[in-house]
């Protein structure tokens, strides 16, 4: 009985062992996958294993060799296999692109079923008595195996867990005078009170001045002393969005509910019978739900909302009570991974997507709800009773919700604000500016569109298939992102160049506009944003100074304060270029309006009045020309300054210079412009050289975004993308979301895709030349990095010193291998040059970790009480954008650099430099604004005082990540002067701002730019981000001047097959956000051809090395410094954990052995 059960474990155990391998390569070998978990040596240990045991049973007659040599096989496969699914496992633990797939569990349940039953025979096949051992062998053996493979992962991500737990790898050790200053970059507050303190009042002032008042009717705002008795409507009056999903998540343990922020110092008494309705758990179903959009990707599934006739029915009786105002937020949350959800034409999708279930307007997250629509007009109604006296609408959101509802009679609101997402504690500001105690000063970074239907660019926005491509949908269900295009068909025709090029040309009767109703389009035009009080502008006037590269404009204007509130004007100064033949000839671009210079008057008492003066650089008249001149020109014809209030009254005013009125045109025009404030017309020839050269480097500028444009790619077959373009607005704009452009598949794409490798390929032509030198040391002399910090004199030591040589000579090949494929939120130590690890992390609206994080941070130095609180997070990029106030901005990064240096952090994943292309983009709550001037002059000034603290910035994500959906591998499509002029400008400034005399509070700063940039996930035309050297060296470095690391976003397992590290290096890219296997670099070794590989790589670090000696982590630092490795305590145990379990290991077999010939004299006896 005992040898037919053993026999027939055997048997079932190796069929487990077949099958588990015939599953797991169909569904990880056979399929494409979103990630590669297929391990092939697994798959054919099984398979042996499995043969093994079938001819010892049933050949050679030994089921019981047979079963141990099963039981050995299939527990080897298994420690494979969790070797190659761990990527995918903590991807979908973490949610980052990946998430738990029904296959997963499957093969995990075939494995462990094939290890018990493989077991059970091969301890039943055991020739001797004892259960204790039989049992003990197996459960070693586990244990060891799983040790061995676990310790091996645990090793290659060392560096983020002894993160975690707050374990140093290295020590300082120092021998020099311990009264030497080493804290390079000291911080201004003496304890986290002081610090926190500063970080909460700077946030409120930021979201203060960032708030929009887009609808005051009647005067309906401030509310006076006797109108503070207000009701709190919607669901997300107890479920605000404070922030958004993913990297730039906000910490809202500590951020007040709305209640609190409208009660604090007893500014307003709130509706609590209301509030504790919408706060119970039985309304917890109102409230909107997330949930996966898609591998990895958390996004909305419901709007949400109560019932009117629910709210109305448990709450009625107390709104006349609180009835000064019936106060209703709206929000949307948006975040990283997917794309705001609009019916079947985005990959996200809301469960109610046709709107059948009354959720939703057609499946539209970007429009008002059913239930949303009946909340307003139920607030209509007991305004129209007498019940309450004001509706007050609060838009949470940093995606725009269709905003034809504002001005709806049908709705009777009275104010509207948009706040966007306020953060940590912008809910106060909200609070203060319906009081009065704060008059808004916000203006629109980005246009509210009426209907987003009137959007040209949602025409070809998110993720269309090659027409014809075979293998659109992975065997798992997700999109095979190389199959998949976006096209930025708009040019430069983004936003308010497109609203207002296009109105300006229908008032004018150009042929070929079309019929233009920019009321039907434009709820409120980018820069828009009422106040409190009424400012007037008068005497402008515009002098020019210099002349060629260093021509400027300087425009002043004074602003008055007309009203009887003290407040703040943003002053708007915009240029029209001129559209003329060289332009049409050329396919030159031009809008009617682009803004080029603003600022911010300090608060000014009614009655006072402040010359405001704004430089704006004859550089800034340039357009690129990639057709003819390839590079940048200035179009002969007449040029326009002009100050005004928002986009759509700079063109006005243009228009009335020009001699148009509504009168004379029939009322196309809306409203007559202001002639007084347009400068006269600037006539310039046609110059081709003068800024054909960078004005930061003194580069050749010409062509480097070619491989970007369709129309520019060899092999596109007969498909031409038509751009838009004013001179046939009829013929070039989209007709709606269903015109965008087709582009068809062809073979020759997925070669050239791949045709500078794949991951793990190196596929880069042979390069035979010299190598770089490797352990040599000059003159015996050893360099520490610090070293190369400062020259005795105090002078920064330029990156082109022939010490760097010797430095980097005195490096191994392994010293390369450790840091560059090992960059995840870090950068590796080096102990040959004293060089510490430094800590990188997330950040795009303040950091994101406790101010523990860092043990080389002062919280942790100082062993401060507040050390494990979180620092402060901003209001959204929108918000800040929309203060228009680079004071203010610098303020803020400053605080954030301080954090940095409290919690040690010496590199920032941010700010968020892309540009918000539609209301759609997941991300927009990260990024400034839809145009790319103003994003970079915010960024700019944000990056400098961060960049001041020692903290190196990474500006994210560089190039064309504008939006989420299959952003892993899209191939991104755009031509080269919308490039330049919007998407690379926000990117730009910030760099190009270095050494800029920055005068403050009576004190001149020079300005550091900022250092570094992340890449993006994207490609841009068929290849990676970050294989494109025109972008990353070219431009990036040649022209803009960018001196510090170039580092990849996330490098997470297989999930990026497109990204190659070789070509990467190739391109100038220095460091992988992630942890890769050094083999990835085994073909660039030297003597093996690729010498070109190894320069890349000695340049890559040179950046490194360059920006971290300039950076916060050098503090504590000296010469007499020595930076010694230590095992951290974890791997320690684990090292003990692989000796013990190996030592019982190997003393069951020895017991077992011993059991073995116990048991043999008796069976021979017998």
């Amino acid at each position: 009985m005992l040898k037919e059960k053993r026999t027939l474990l055997t048997l079932v155990g190796a069929a487990l062992s077949a099958v588990t391998a015939v599953l797991y390569a169909v569904f990880y070998g056979a399929a494409n996958t979103s990630m590669n978990s297929m391990s092939w040596p697994a798959f054919g240990v099984l398979l042996v294993g499995a043969a093994a045991a079938l001819v010892l049973l049933f050949v050679l007659k030994r089921p019981d060799i047979g079963a141990c040599v099963a039981a050995v096989c299939h527990l080897s496969a298994f420690m494979l296999a969790i070797y190659a699914f761990y990527p995918y496992i903590s991807a979908a633990v973490v949610g980052i692109d990946s998430t738990w797939e029904v296959t997963f569990f499957v093969v995990m349940a075939l494995f462990l079923a094939g290890l018990v039953v493989n077991d059970l025979a091969a301890m039943m096949g055991l020739p001797f008595k004892g259960l204790p051992v039989k049992i003990a062998l197996p459960v070693c053996l586990f244990l060891f195996g799983a040790i061995m493979a676990g310790g091996v992962i645990a090793n290659e991500n060392a560096p983020q867990i002894s993160s975690a737990l707050k374990t140093p790898s290295f020590v300082e050790i120092s021998t020099g005078d311990p009264n030497e200053d080493t804290q390079y970059y000291k911080s201004a507050y003496q304890n986290l009170d002081e610090l926190m303190a500063a970080g909460r009042d700077k946030a409120e002032e930021a979201m203060a001045e960032g708030i929009v008042l887009l609808r005051n009717a009647n005067n309906a705002l401030p509310l006076g002393n006797g109108e503070r008795k207000i009701s709190l409507f919607g669901v997300s009056s107890v479920d605000p969005v404070y922030g958004g999903t993913g990297s730039g998540n906000v910490d809202t343990s500590s951020a007040p509910t709305w209640r609190d922020a409208f009660e604090r110092n007893s500014a307003f008494q709130v509706n609590g019978g209301l509030w504790d309705w919408y706060s119970a758990a039985e309304q917890e179903g109102y409230r909107r739900t997330t949930g996966s959009t898609g591998p990895g990707v958390t996004g909305a599934k419901s709007i949400g909302e109560a019932p009117w006739s629910a709210v109305k029915g448990a709450n009625g009786s107390t709104f006349a009570q609180y009835g000064d105002a019936a106060v209703v937020i709206i929000s949307r949350l948006g975040g990283e991974g997917s794309d705001m959800p609009r019916g079947t034409l985005a990959l996200s999708q809301l469960d109610d997507v046709d709107g059948s279930q009354g959720d939703t307007d057609s499946g539209d997250y970007l429009r008002l709800s059913p239930r949303e629509k009946d909340l307003l007009l139920g607030l209509k109604a007991e305004k129209d009773a007498g019940t309450i006296k004001k509706i007050v609408v609060l838009l949470n959101f940093a995606n725009q919700v269709e905003a034809d509802f504002i001005d709806d009679e049908s709705y009777s609101i009275d104010a509207c604000l948009w706040i966007g997402t306020p953060g940590q504690v912008g809910m106060y500001a909200v609070a203060d500016v319906l009081s009065g105690a704060v008059n808004p000063s916000g203006r629109l970074s980005a246009t509210f569109w009426r209907t987003h239907d009137q959007n040209p660019s949602m025409a070809n926005f998110g993720a269309t298939p090659y027409a014809g491509a075979d293998g659109i949908i992975n065997t798992d269900g997700s999109p095979q992102q190389d199959r998949y295009y976006v096209v930025y068909q708009e040019g430069i025709y983004l936003g308010y160049r497109y609203t207002e090029s296009r109105y300006e040309d229908y008032v004018m009767g150009t042929p070929k506009t079309g019929t233009f109703q920019y009321a039907d389009a434009v709820s409120f035009p980018f820069g828009y944003g009422l106040s409190y009080s009424d400012f007037a502008y008068s005497n402008f006037k515009v002098e020019k100074s210099g002349s060629g590269a260093d021509a400027a404009y300087t425009v002043t204007v004074d602003v008055t304060n007309n009203g009887s509130l003290s407040g703040k004007e943003v002053v708007q100064i915009y240029l029209q270029k001129p559209y003329g033949s060289y332009n049409k000839e050329n396919h030159v671009e031009a809008a009617s309006v682009e803004l080029v210079g603003f600022a911010k008057t300090e608060l000014l008492d009614p009655g006072k009045t402040q010359t405001v003066s704004v430089t704006v650089l004859e550089r800034q008249f340039a357009s690129y020309d990639s057709e003819n001149a390839k590079t940048y020109v200035v179009v002969d014809g007449d040029y326009y300054l002009t100050a005004a209030k928002d986009a759509h009254d700079a063109v006005n005013n243009i228009l009335a210079q020009k001699g148009f009125s509504p009168e004379s045109t029939d009322n196309r025009m809306d409203i007559p412009g202001n002639a007084a404030l347009v400068s006269d017309a600037v006539t310039l020839a046609l110059d081709q050289d003068t800024f054909s050269t960078s004005g930061a480097t003194g580069a050749a500028i010409t062509n480097q975004f070619e491989y970007a444009d369709w129309n520019k790619y060899e092999n596109r077959g007969s498909d031409e993308v038509t751009y838009m373009s004013r001179s046939d607005w009829e013929g070039t704009t989209p007709k709606n979301w269903s015109d965008g452009v087709v582009l068809h598949w062809n073979a020759q794409i997925a070669i050239d895709q791949d045709s500078l490798g794949r991951q793990g390929e190196t596929k880069l032509p042979t390069v035979s030349d010299e190598y770089p030198q490797y352990d040599t040391f000059k003159d015996g002399e050893v360099l520490s990095l610090i070293d190369l910090r400062v020259n005795e004199d105090g002078t920064e030591i330029p990156y082109d010193d022939p010490r760097w040589d010797t430095l980097l000579n005195q490096l191994s090949w392994e010293d390369f291998t450790d840091m560059i494929p090992s960059g995840m939120r870090r950068t590796a130590p080096i102990v040959s040059i004293n060089k510490k690890e430094t800590l990188d992390h997330n950040g795009p609206s303040g950091l994101t970790q406790p101010y523990s994080s860092g043990p080389i941070g002062l919280a942790a130095t100082t062993n401060d009480p507040n050390k494990n609180s979180k620092a402060m997070c901003y209001p959204s990029g929108g918000i800040l954008a929309a203060t228009f106030n680079v004071d203010l901005l610098y303020d803020v990064g400053d605080l954030i650099g301080e954090d940095a240096l409290w919690a040690g952090y010496s590199g920032l994943y941010g700010p968020g430099s892309n540009i918000q292309r539609t209301p759609y983009s997941g991300r927009n709550f990260e990024y400034y604004s839809e145009d790319g001037y103003l994003s970079g002059m915010i960024c700019a000034y944000e990056c400098a005082a961060m960049e001041g603290h020692g903290l190196y910035v990474y500006n994210k994500h560089v190039g064309l990540n504008d939006q989420e959906d299959l952003r892993r591998g899209i191939c991104t499509w755009a031509n080269e002067q919308s490039i330049r002029e919007i998407y690379m400008r926000a990117f730009e400034l910030p760099i190009t701002i270095a050494g800029t005399q920055y005068e403050r509070d009576g004190e001149s700063i020079t300005l550091k730019g900022a250092s570094s940039v992340m890449l993006a996930f994207n490609r841009m035309g068929l290849h990676w981000s970050g294989m494109q050297k025109g972008m990353v060296t070219n431009f990036l470095r040649d022209e803009c001047g960018m001196t510090g690391i170039v580092v990849t976003d996330m490098w997470y397992g297989t999930a990026s097959p497109y990204m190659n590290l070789p070509a990467l290096l190739v391109a100038g890219g220095n460091l992988v956000d992630g942890i890769m296997d050094t083999a990835h670099l085994d073909a660039s070794k030297p003597g093996t051809g690729h010498a070109d590989v190894a320069w890349a790589m000695r340049e890559a670090m040179h950046r490194i090395l360059y920006t971290v000696v300039h950076s916060n982590a050098m503090n504590g630092i000296s010469a007499h410094t020595r930076i010694e490795k230590v095992t951290p305590w974890w791997q320690t145990a684990i090292l003990a954990a692989r000796i013990s379990t190996g030592a019982l290991t190997l003393a069951c077999l020895a017991w077992c052995v011993i059991k073995i010939k116990k048991q043999s004299p008796k069976k021979a006896s017998n």
